[in-house]
């Protein structure tokens, strides 16, 4: 028995310390710029811009609440806001895992649809979406730390101004099926690797620190008071492969420990009772 219990420390102990750690790592989203990829065809530069603000939406192809909200986006006054749509779902037909992982990862959310504004407002549900306007408006977020990006050749050359540990991603996406500006393709710029998809209408390039990037209410109506339409009857229910391991290993480990004891139990429920003494 007390060799289960020690076998048990000494696998949950390293796990707790791991997940202590993930938890700690807190995502920043520190700027993001946008390469218009009609200028290959034109012939043109094809250096990055910043948008004012970057909104991203969460979205399914099943989710009805999610068309009222497609549709407002589709309607919008064109200005220097960038609208990027993600279909996190597996069931949905344009799926992208990256998309999934940003959804369930990145900002932890848990129904469709969403709004993430310059990746620190949220906005979640039908109703709340109606704020959108008011919300890039009141974002104090300031984009910065690239210096300049460049598509030549098929590759992209990055340049940034902050040093500390930091991601770049580089989404390529496309206006399709009638949704805006679609991610269709996900990479990561190192010094090993600065090629990416130019299939589609736009590069949307984003520096950040990696890790879980914590979002507040940007609704006057804060997101714990409401459920979201489309919330739980439309959620996926992810759990990451880190928490499915542990709870494994700890499963193994209780039945580790309770055999000794079953086994015991088993051997006197068999044992015959002892001859009386006439």
């Amino acid at each position: 028995m007390r060799g289960a219990i020690l076998l048990c420390f000494l696998f949950l102990a390293p796990l707790c310390h791991s997940v202590s750690a993930n938890v700690a790592d807190e995502g920043i989203l520190h700027d993001v710029l946008i390469i218009d990829l009609t200028c290959i065809e034109e012939n043109t530069s094809c250096a990055g811009w910043r948008p004012a603000h970057l909104v991203e939406y969460f979205g399914a192809d099943w989710c009805e609440p999610c068309e009222a909200v497609e549709t407002q986006l589709d309607q919008r006054e064109s200005d220097n806001t960038f609208v990027m749509t993600h279909h996190p779902s597996k069931s949905d037909l344009f799926w992208l895992n990256a998309s999934n992982q940003r959804f369930a990862d990145t900002y932890q959310l848990w129904g469709y649809p969403d709004l993430v504004i310059d990746g620190e407002g949220l906005l979640a549900g039908k109703t709340q979406s109606l704020e959108l306007e008011m919300a890039i408006s009141d974002s104090e977020v300031n984009l910065s730390g690239l210096t300049s990006a460049n598509l030549e050749n098929g590759e992209l050359f990055i340049n940034s101004s902050l040093s500390e540990p930091l991601i770049i991603e580089v989404w390529t996406v496309a206006n399709q099926a009638g949704l805006i500006n679609l991610a269709t393709n996900y990479s990561i710029i190192d010094a090993g690797n600065n090629s990416i998809s130019l299939d589609g209408d736009y590069l949307v390039i984003m520096l950040s620190t990696p890790g879980r990037i914590t979002t507040v209410s940007a609704s006057s109506n804060p997101a714990h008071d409401l459920e979201p339409e489309g919330g739980i009857q439309f959620t996926e229910k992810i759990l990451p492969k880190n928490n499915i391991d542990t709870i494994l290993i700890i499963t193994g480990l209780l039945i580790l420990m309770i055999l000794p004891a079953t086994w015991d139990l088993i051997k006197t429920i068999r044992q015959e009772p002892p001859n009386e003494e006439e």
